[in-house]
């Protein structure tokens, strides 16, 4: 059954209220933290941030043109969604697939250049919902590589999921940088 547009517009006040939170917590971390790199190679808190930000301002843009031309879905199940939501929802790794170059992050991005970027991008998801009918919600409308077509609400749970993910990351992060003897120089 597809999800209805209530529940969309409830999933997105829900994915505000996260964006929020995690906002003001990275605006309390110093400079020093929020660009902390544990080993060569792995991303800062800014850059798993700006990667976060860059996935959801890009599928956005394919739900705004699935939208046009919509996926009739059948009755078929859908496991590639459970699967990837419970992927998302653990402590797993996982690589930028090829061909998905556009989300990873800018190294040189500051905090501040990606809030309102997310910011920019909530309010674009804001207005695609705004815009929806109750037939919108039940056809596929962003073809994701791993889980194939979602719906409108599969996306908002995906984006989630997608961030819940990347709280683990941020969490390590913290953890490993707190003991940085780092001085404050935004």
């Amino acid at each position: 059954m597809a999800i209805e547009l209530v529940e969309c517009s409830r999933m997105f006040y829900e994915l505000e209220r996260e964006r929020a939170e995690l906002i003001v917590e990275l605006g309390e971390w110093p400079s020093g933290r929020l660009g902390f790199r544990p080993v060569a190679g792995a991303w800062s808190a800014v850059e798993v941030l700006d990667h976060v930000v860059r996935a959801e301002a890009g599928t956005i843009e394919d739900v705004r043109a699935g939208l046009r031309d919509p996926y009739a879905l059948g009755d078929e199940g859908r496991p590639g969604i459970a699967a990837l939501d419970r992927a998302l929802r653990s402590d797993q790794s996982f690589k930028v697939p090829a061909g998905a170059e556009m989300i990873l992050p800018d190294t040189q991005t500051t905090l501040a250049e990606i809030a309102g970027r997310w910011e920019a991008a909530r309010a674009d998801l804001r207005g695609v919902l705004e815009g929806l009918g109750p037939e919108d919600v039940r056809c596929g409308v962003f073809h994701h590589p791993f889980a194939g077509w979602m719906t409108v609400g599969d996306v908002l749970n995906h984006f989630s999921g997608h961030l819940y993910h990347h709280q683990f990351q941020l969490e390590r992060l913290r953890i490993s940088s707190v003991d940085l003897q780092v001085m404050d120089v935004r």
